[in-house]
């Protein structure tokens, strides 16, 4: 019953994690789609041919606003802002709840990641098994003594 506990818990927080990460996603779409308006520039499906010989009228309405040269350049800035948090940090969390996760499901490392290009981060993975190991009233030194052999197991995969 306690593995069923900690595993919901962790498997809800990497749950929100994901719609997080979709979100700020959607917003850096926009926020791209609203500069480039800015800017003049326009999806190719609404390009210039025989049918239409002009701009798109959002396009034109975006591009009368005062100080859209501006403006874009913000939403630039938004959508680079918003790339580098879900890219850099939310990724890097994302992963380190998923290896917990996999953890306390007694998962082997290698089953997991069979390829990776960067370390995980072991002490964030450690905060993350401690922290539902607690809440769940399990004896956290042979937790945390599981988890070491785990990491020796993760390091010898390199």
């Amino acid at each position: 019953m306690i593995e069923i506990l900690k595993t919901l818990n962790i498997k809800g927080e990497i749950a929100i994690l994901n719609l997080k990460s979709r979100t700020l996603r959607k917003k850096e779409r926009q926020a791209l789609k609203n500069a480039r308006q800015l800017c003049g520039k326009f999806s190719i499906k609404h390009g210039l041919d025989e049918k239409h010989p002009e701009m798109p009228e959002k396009v034109k309405r975006a591009m009368a606003i005062e100080n859209s040269g501006v403006k874009a350049q913000e939403k630039y800035e938004e959508f680079w802002g918003l790339s580098r948090f879900r890219k850099n940090n939310l990724r890097k969390e994302l992963r380190s709840q998923y290896l917990a996760y996999a953890f306390l499901r007694g998962d082997a490392y290698i089953t997991i990641e069979e390829k990776r290009y960067t370390k995980p981060d072991f002490d964030r993975i450690r905060d993350i098994v401690s922290e539902h190991s607690e809440q769940n009233k399990e004896d956290i030194r042979v937790v945390l003594q599981r988890f070491e052999e785990w990491v020796q197991s993760a390091s010898k995969v390199e």
